[in-house]
C-alpha cells in the first residue's frame, strides 16, 4: 500500500492514529447507545420523547462516524480487505435501515404509543443497539486490528487528518452531528 503524505501533514506525525480515533468514537457511540437501550428497558410515561432524544444523540455521533469510516478508512483498505469491507458496508446499511424505521415510527406517534407501537419501539431500538454493538466489535476485532498491523504511522496519521477534514466538511454542510442541541428531534434518514 502506498500513500502520499502531503508536506503539511508531516508536521502531524505524532498525532493520534486513525484507528485510535475510531476506537474513541466507538466509546462515545456506545455511551449514547446505552441511553437508547435504557429508554426502552426502563420506559417512562414520555417514552417517545425519551427515545427521540436518545436517538438524536446516537445519530449525531453515528452519521459523521460512518461517513469518516466509509470515505476515508474503508476506501483506503478496501482493495486489501474486500470481503471484510463488504460485510462492514452491509452492517452500516442495516443500521441505517433500522434507524430509518425507528425515525418513521417515532414520527407517526402523535400522543402516547399504543401497545403495538410500544412493542415496535422496543424491538427497533433494541435491534439498532445490537447491530451497532456487533458492528463495533467486528470493526475493532478485525478491521482496526488489521489496520494497526498493515498501516504505517505515516498512513495512520494521514488517514486521521483526512478524517478530520471529512468531519469539518460534514459540520460545514450540516450533514454531520456538529454542535447539535441535545433535545433536537432526530435527523430524517
Amino acid at each position: 500500500m502506498q500513500f502520499l503524505v502531503r508536506s503539511e501533514q508531516k508536521t502531524h506525525m505524532n498525532a493520534t492514529p486513525a484507528s485510535d480515533l475510531l476506537r474513541s468514537e466507538h466509546r462515545l457511540v456506545e455511551t449514547e447507545l446505552d441511553q437508547l437501550l435504557h429508554a426502552v428497558k426502563h420506559p417512562t410515561v414520555d417514552i417517545v420523547s425519551d427515545l427521540r432524544q436518545a436517538l438524536s444523540a446516537v445519530q449525531s455521533l453515528l452519521q459523521p462516524h460512518f461517513e469518516k469510516e466509509e470515505r476515508v478508512v474503508y476506501s483506503y483498505v478496501r482493495s486489501q480487505l474486500p470481503e471484510l469491507l463488504s460485510k462492514l458496508d452491509e452492517q452500516h446499511e442495516y443500521a441505517r435501515a433500522l434507524e430509518g424505521h425507528l425515525v418513521e415510527l417515532l414520527a407517526a406517534i402523535q400522543v402516547a404509543p399504543d401497545e403495538r407501537q410500544r412493542a415496535e419501539l422496543v424491538r427497533f431500538a433494541t435491534e439498532l443497539y445490537d447491530v451497532i454493538q456487533h458492528h463495533i466489535v467486528d470493526e475493532e476485532d478485525q478491521l482496526l486490528r488489521l489496520a494497526d498491523s498493515m498501516l504505517s504511522q505515516e498512513e495512520q496519521t494521514a488517514l486521521a487528518v483526512k478524517m478530520k477534514d471529512v468531519e469539518a466538511s460534514s459540520c460545514s454542510t450540516g450533514k454531520g452531528g456538529c454542535a447539535r442541541v441535545p433535545n433536537e428531534a432526530p435527523i430524517e434518514s
